[in-house]
């Protein structure tokens, strides 16, 4: 008797999710994993190990969206990327949730043009089958087709800089007040954030053009623990000051990277860029220049 109801129980069950499975197929956008990666990543990923992805029907000739995989330190890392405006944005995050079926689920924002503009979409991943589910998000919920929405961001050029505290890997704290009367270049970024680190090099031949000035401080604020941002210091050089975030600041800079900013000696925000490539200190440069001739 016990084996017959366990039998049922387990037929139940087995019937409960195959028709959540299917209400998935019926209502959400579908696409599975495959090795490699389109070009327009190419940069981003370039170095990452295991690279698998997917291109996502966005229903707008004007957005190209993409969605993949990678693996660090034997972990699953997954990675997604909008292209628009001739500019990709692209983050790299771990599924922190799961649906009623046990599979992977996030709510993922991409930001555009320096967070202006934001599209929002709702991912249900399956990492035994490498199965995406994906619908994105509008003002009415959940749909079929991307949806372009304007936000208002806390960091806008031509406008005083929102006030913050960090700490240095010496412990020493710095406020945005102890800049005060100088030129303040800062670079928000990760470990993790492959671009952040293609541009390292051009970032400290800046340094080193404007050691000479004291009126020109470099900060970088990285989304990391101590221990991990040591190590990797440990073994790449980066010029600028750097410190560590917390939760103050990741409300102001959110959670995409890298982005690029100038305050200038009233606090007013001069210069705004998100995004990095290996050519994003020629444009900083130029920002100084303009700015201190």
């Amino acid at each position: 008797m016990k084996i017959l109801l366990r039998l049922f129980i387990a037929v139940l069950f087995f019937s409960f999710a195959s028709l959540q499975a299917q209400d998935l197929n019926a209502d959400y956008l579908y696409s599975k994993l495959e090795e490699g990666y389109p070009e327009e990543v190419a940069i981003m990923v370039d170095g990452l190990e295991k690279l698998k992805s997917t291109t996502l029907h966005t229903g707008l000739d004007s957005i190209k969206a993409f969605f993949g995989s990678t693996v660090q330190n034997n972990r699953a890392v997954y990675w997604a990327s909008l292209y628009y405006n001739k500019r990709n944005t692209f983050s790299m995050f771990v599924f922190q949730n799961r649906d009623s079926l046990g599979l992977l689920s996030e709510d993922i924002e991409f930001n555009l043009d320096n967070s202006s503009l934001k599209v929002s979409a709702k991912f249900i991943f399956n990492p035994d089958t490498d199965e995406l589910y994906y619908l994105w998000k509008d003002n009415n919920g959940l749909n079929r087709t991307a949806f372009v929405e304007k936000v208002t961001t806390q960091i806008q050029e031509n406008r005083p800089m929102p006030d913050f505290t960090v700490e240095g890997l010496d412990g020493e704290t710095k406020a945005l007040e102890d800049y005060k009367g100088k030129y303040l270049v800062i670079n928000w970024w990760s470990t993790t954030c492959k671009p952040c680190i293609l541009e390292m090099p051009g970032l400290n031949e800046l340094v080193q053009n404007h050691q000479e000035r004291s009126d020109i401080e470099f900060l970088a604020i990285a989304w990391d623990d101590k221990e991990k941002l040591n190590r990797f210091l440990g073994s790449r050089p980066f010029d600028y000051f750097q410190t560590l975030s917390n939760p103050e600041v990741n409300s102001i800079f959110g959670n995409s990277f890298p982005k690029h900013i100038i305050v200038n000696p009233k606090g007013i925000v001069s210069f705004y860029l998100e995004g990095g490539n290996t050519d994003i200190h020629h444009l900083i440069e130029e920002a100084i220049q303009k700015e201190i001739q």
